[in-house]
């Protein structure tokens, strides 16, 4: 999911917003 913002991996949890 976090595909725009694959440098937050580490928040995939609020990154897919």
């Amino acid at each position: 999911m976090c595909r725009t913002l694959p440098q937050r991996q580490k928040s995939k949890k609020r990154g897919f917003l």
